[in-house]
Protein backbone atom coordinates (compact mmCIF):
# COMPACT_ATOMS: atom_id res chain seq x y z
CA UNK A 1 0.00 0.00 0.00
CA UNK A 2 0.90 3.63 -0.15
CA UNK A 3 0.85 6.39 2.41
CA UNK A 4 0.80 10.14 2.06
CA UNK A 5 3.96 11.67 3.51
CA UNK A 6 4.26 15.04 5.25
CA UNK A 7 5.34 16.56 1.94
CA UNK A 8 2.08 15.46 0.36
CA UNK A 9 3.84 12.97 -1.93
CA UNK A 10 2.73 9.38 -2.08
CA UNK A 11 5.29 6.85 -1.01
CA UNK A 12 5.34 3.10 -0.64
CA UNK A 13 4.77 1.79 2.83
CA UNK A 14 7.62 -0.47 3.87
CA UNK A 15 10.15 1.03 1.46
CA UNK A 16 12.18 2.64 4.26
CA UNK A 17 13.24 -0.67 5.83
CA UNK A 18 14.82 -2.17 2.70
CA UNK A 19 16.39 1.19 1.84
CA UNK A 20 17.96 1.53 5.31
CA UNK A 21 19.28 -2.05 5.16
CA UNK A 22 20.80 -1.39 1.73
CA UNK A 23 22.49 1.79 3.01
CA UNK A 24 23.75 -0.09 6.08
CA UNK A 25 25.24 -2.85 3.90
CA UNK A 26 26.78 -0.31 1.52
CA UNK A 27 28.38 1.50 4.45
CA UNK A 28 29.79 -1.78 5.79
CA UNK A 29 31.19 -2.60 2.35
CA UNK A 30 32.73 0.87 1.94
CA UNK A 31 34.27 0.73 5.43
CA UNK A 32 36.34 -2.34 4.46
CA UNK A 33 39.72 -1.03 3.30
CA UNK A 34 40.01 -3.85 0.75
CA UNK A 35 37.05 -2.28 -1.09
CA UNK A 36 38.39 1.28 -1.21
CA UNK A 37 40.08 0.91 -4.64
CA UNK A 38 36.79 -0.28 -6.13
CA UNK A 39 34.91 2.51 -4.34
CA UNK A 40 37.38 5.05 -5.73
CA UNK A 41 36.75 3.75 -9.28
CA UNK A 42 32.98 4.01 -8.77
CA UNK A 43 33.15 7.55 -7.35
CA UNK A 44 35.59 8.69 -10.04
CA UNK A 45 33.23 7.83 -12.91
CA UNK A 46 32.12 10.65 -15.18
CA UNK A 47 28.57 10.57 -13.83
CA UNK A 48 29.84 11.13 -10.27
CA UNK A 49 33.09 13.05 -9.65
CA UNK A 50 34.46 12.87 -13.21
CA UNK A 51 38.08 12.50 -12.18
CA UNK A 52 40.75 9.83 -11.88
CA UNK A 53 40.42 7.18 -9.18
CA UNK A 54 44.03 8.05 -8.37
CA UNK A 55 42.74 11.36 -6.99
CA UNK A 56 39.96 9.78 -4.96
CA UNK A 57 41.56 6.68 -3.45
CA UNK A 58 44.12 8.39 -1.18
CA UNK A 59 41.39 10.31 0.64
CA UNK A 60 39.37 7.11 1.01
CA UNK A 61 42.44 5.53 2.60
CA UNK A 62 42.97 8.47 4.98
CA UNK A 63 45.72 10.27 3.10
CA UNK A 64 45.63 14.00 2.38
CA UNK A 65 48.62 15.64 0.68
CA UNK A 66 50.78 12.68 1.67
CA UNK A 67 49.84 12.85 5.35
CA UNK A 68 47.89 10.22 7.24
CA UNK A 69 44.67 11.53 8.75
CA UNK A 70 43.27 8.91 11.12
CA UNK A 71 39.53 8.30 10.77
CA UNK A 72 39.25 10.72 7.85
CA UNK A 73 36.55 8.59 6.23
CA UNK A 74 34.01 6.58 8.18
CA UNK A 75 31.19 4.88 6.33
CA UNK A 76 30.04 2.33 8.89
CA UNK A 77 32.03 2.86 12.08
CA UNK A 78 30.19 4.26 15.09
CA UNK A 79 27.19 6.31 14.00
CA UNK A 80 28.47 7.05 10.48
CA UNK A 81 25.38 5.69 8.76
CA UNK A 82 22.93 5.75 11.67
CA UNK A 83 19.47 6.92 10.53
CA UNK A 84 19.04 10.04 12.68
CA UNK A 85 15.50 11.40 12.84
CA UNK A 86 16.81 14.89 12.09
CA UNK A 87 18.03 13.64 8.69
CA UNK A 88 14.55 12.40 7.83
CA UNK A 89 13.35 16.01 7.68
CA UNK A 90 15.41 16.86 4.58
CA UNK A 91 15.66 13.49 2.81
CA UNK A 92 12.21 13.65 1.17
CA UNK A 93 13.22 16.89 -0.57
CA UNK A 94 16.69 15.73 -1.65
CA UNK A 95 18.02 16.15 -4.26
CA UNK A 96 16.63 19.60 -4.99
CA UNK A 97 15.22 20.00 -8.46
CA UNK A 98 16.66 17.97 -11.29
CA UNK A 99 20.27 17.62 -10.22
CA UNK A 100 22.80 14.93 -10.95
CA UNK A 101 26.03 14.52 -8.93
CA UNK A 102 28.70 16.60 -10.61
CA UNK A 103 26.30 19.06 -12.29
CA UNK A 104 24.85 20.00 -8.89
CA UNK A 105 28.02 20.05 -6.79
CA UNK A 106 30.15 21.95 -9.31
CA UNK A 107 27.97 25.04 -9.56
Amino acid sequence: GQTLGRSGRRRSRGAAGPLMRALWRAGAWAETSANRATLAKILARADHLDTSALHVEPALLGQIAGHAVPRLMAFHDGTANFPWRSQAAWRPTWPPGDCQGKSFFRR
